[in-house]
């Protein structure tokens, strides 16, 4: 009896209703090839499903990377070829649960056909569900799962992703592809983040899930000027120069920027807002139904993210060792950024995502000339002004900011040390290496009395990007 016969006979004995779901024969998307350990592996629509070296010793560190113990109750989505399945059976024991999902009926046809898993099939505690709809899906696994998944304790019950499944997900489950999308995410952000951007993202997943990525954007700017505006000292002089404009620019602000801009009817065609931090909502809470495109990341602050009114996207944050996720339309096709460290350093990567060329920097001084700490422009700035009496000066308050951290010194553009925190110093060096990256990209600084950037020129007056694109 074939492998296909012998497996299927198993899921009927148990009455897993999948029989109509599989085919006997390999579909033309799935590749079957035999891997140097002489076990059979398969790649399903150019996507390698498992290990090419040693599958069985991969499926053994997957469920070990799983976190699984013995008694455990674990959701898994994607069952490939099986390797595995058969290593979270032994880690959950007899005592513990299994239950699969997996919608892409080829990857299902060729573990049933190229694999012996009836030993696998038959243990009791292993149930595998599929389906032609999400409403289907939906209605099984709440029949498997009704009370009893709900009853058992949080660490007894574990979500498992086996990621080259999700990415071979079939076109009509978004709805699930999505959810586990999520759960893929939160997983990897309870490792990289702290606790208020764990909190942050989890308020956000509805955001997350129903705004547009900024993939969507990128290249629509091509060949048009971009103008990054951030809140630093040379904002001041610079606005002037910016209600000058007469042609087409793209403007992206900062969210600390924004008030600076509005308050000057210069409205930018975006603003950016990635701080996690409680109270970084006071540089936009004037400007929620302002209706300036916001653009921010999953951890970012829950009551911007909720109250602001414009339309939003969201951009993913590539993390080291993070690639492409496949093909799909969920929540890891939306775009990502590259920019690492601040809000600027995003925005930069993202406005040459756009195809925004040259880039001007403006409010980009990552230090603080003459010891001012912010653009007095800004909405924060402003709040300075009516603490100033006879006895504590602009100047002091300056002072006292810039003295909360430990500070180091920088080169400004005429050869001069000036002050800057170690944090900003970093942002510096974020800064050079996209200038350096992007070799067909123009980068220029505005008014700029703070340090000089390799590979940008610092200009005094917009009158010089004039001079060479006759655009602005």
């Amino acid at each position: 009896m074939s492998n296909f016969y012998k497996n299927l006979s198993i899921i009927k004995e148990r009455g897993m209703d999948i029989e109509r779901f599989i085919s006997p024969q390999i579909a033309d998307g799935v590749n079957i090839f035999t891997s140097k350990s002489g076990h059979v592996t398969a790649r399903c629509n150019n996507i390698l499903l498992h290990s090419s070296h040693d599958p069985l010793n991969e499926g053994d560190r997957f469920a070990e990377a799983s976190g699984i113990k013995g008694g455990d109750t674990v959701l898994l989505y994607g069952f490939g070829l099986g390797y595995h399945v058969d290593s979270i059976l032994r880690a959950v024991g007899k005592d513990g649960n299994l239950l699969i999902i997996e919608l892409n009926r080829e990857i299902l046809s060729a573990a049933f056909i190229e694999r012996d898993i009836s030993k696998m099939l038959s243990q009791s505690n292993l149930w595998i569900i599929t389906g032609d709809s999400e409403a289907e899906v939906s209605a099984i696994f709440l029949r498997y799962t009704s009370e009893k998944w709900d009853s058992l304790p949080d660490n007894n019950k574990k979500v498992v992703i086996f990621s080259p499944s999700l990415k071979c997900m079939p076109d009509g489950f978004q709805k699930i592809r999505n959810a586990f999308e999520m759960l893929q995410m939160d997983r990897r952000f309870s490792v990289l983040l702290g606790g208020t951007e764990n909190r942050n993202f989890r308020l956000n997943r509805d955001a997350v899930l129903n705004s547009e990525g900024i993939k969507e954007l990128f290249g629509k700017y091509k060949g048009l000027p971009g103008i990054l505006v951030s809140s630093g000292p040379s904002l001041d002089p610079s606005i002037p120069q910016l209600k000058s404009l007469s042609k087409r620019v793209i403007i992206m602000a900062v969210d600390s920027a924004l008030h600076a801009l509005m308050r000057n009817d210069i409205k930018p065609d975006f603003t950016i807002s990635i701080d996690p931090q409680e109270f970084s909502y006071i540089h936009l809470t004037d400007y929620f139904d302002s209706y300036v495109p916001l653009i921010f990341l999953p951890t970012s602050n829950p009551v911007v993210v909720k109250n602001y009114k414009g339309e939003k996207f969201i951009t993913l944050k590539k993390y080291e060792g993070q690639g492409a996720r496949g093909k799909g339309q969920g929540i890891e096709d939306k775009g990502y950024t590259e920019g690492g460290g601040s809000v600027s350093c995003i925005a930069l990567d993202i406005l040459i995502k756009l195809g925004a060329n040259p880039i001007i920097l403006v409010g980009q001084d990552c230090a603080f000339p003459g010891n001012r700490f912010y653009s007095n422009a800004i909405s924060e700035g402003e709040r300075w002004f009516e603490m100033i009496n006879g006895f504590y000066m602009l100047r002091d308050i300056h002072k006292e900011k810039i003295s909360e951290q430990k500070t180091v010194y920088v080169t400004d553009r005429f050869g001069l040390s000036i002050p800057t925190h170690e944090n900003l110093y970093g942002y510096i060096r974020n800064i050079e290496e996209i200038v350096k990256r992007e070799k067909d990209v123009s980068f220029y600084n505005l008014n700029s009395n703070g340090v000089c950037f390799r590979g940008v020129e610092d200009i005094p007056s917009l009158s010089r990007i004039k001079e060479l694109w006759n655009y602005c």
